[in-house]
């Protein structure tokens, strides 16, 4: 596998779903904007192949130690059993790749990131608030890079920022960041045992049925 031809026609698909998706968002108001960041503070789960894109990126930074360290920090607030996303959200803890309000990795972050635009007020936004937030329908466009992600790569997993993007830093490493990052990643669950052992368990602030769902959705994509 050519890992660079895989991820370069990630960073195509990303380019080709955004035009679909700034025509799909044109005929709502939406809310989000520069500067609006309350979404950074949610537990965001992404694929195998979209963690190896941001970490390949990590990778080659003159600070990917720091990154790193911050990732494994991260990584353990998504490791207990019994993990509450309405909770998490509810911390106020900003995604590692958060820098003065604005998104670091912002050209290549995940889809779940990149296919959320918000059309009630900004405000309702705020974990502090605890309000509905009304969102445009993008879910097909998330269901692509899914599907990009099976055609690439097998086997493919789904599991939080941090923790993927650490692990896919041990595939994306150069010879001297291998050994720092293998021991970064002692203690932590890779991926495919997080989706298989603290996903079932996680508490969701959506409907059993809807949540039921979700996680068959993402187990799918791993190994069974």
């Amino acid at each position: 596998m050519n890992m660079q031809r895989v991820l370069e026609n990630l960073r195509l698909q990303y380019a080709d779903l955004d035009r679909v998706a700034k025509k799909a968002i044109s005929q709502f108001k939406v809310s989000c904007g520069k500067g609006c960041f309350a979404c950074c503070y949610q537990m965001t789960a992404l694929n195998t192949l979209e963690g190896l894109l941001i970490a390949d990126h990590v990778c080659r930074q003159e600070n990917w130690l720091e990154t790193a360290q911050k990732l494994r920090d991260a990584s353990f607030a998504y490791v207990k059993p019994g993990l509450d996303r309405a909770e998490h959200f509810r911390t106020r803890t900003p995604c590692v790749f958060l820098k003065d309000g604005n998104c670091s990795i912002y050209e290549i972050r995940p889809a779940a990131c990149r296919f959320l635009y918000v059309t009630t007020p900004a405000e309702l936004c705020d974990p502090a608030r605890d309000s509905d937030v009304g969102a445009v329908n993008l879910t097909e466009l998330e269901a692509h890079v899914f599907k990009l992600a099976e055609m690439s790569l097998h086997p493919i997993a789904s599991a939080p920022l941090p923790l993927m993007v650490l692990y896919c830093m041990l595939i994306t490493a150069l010879p001297h960041q291998e050994k720092m990052l293998n021991q970064l990643t002692n203690g932590l669950p890779d991926p495919i045992t997080w989706m298989n052992t603290i996903l079932p368990m996680m508490k969701m602030d959506v409907h059993p049925e809807t949540r039921d769902a979700m996680i068959d959705a993402i187990k799918k994509v791993g190994i069974q």
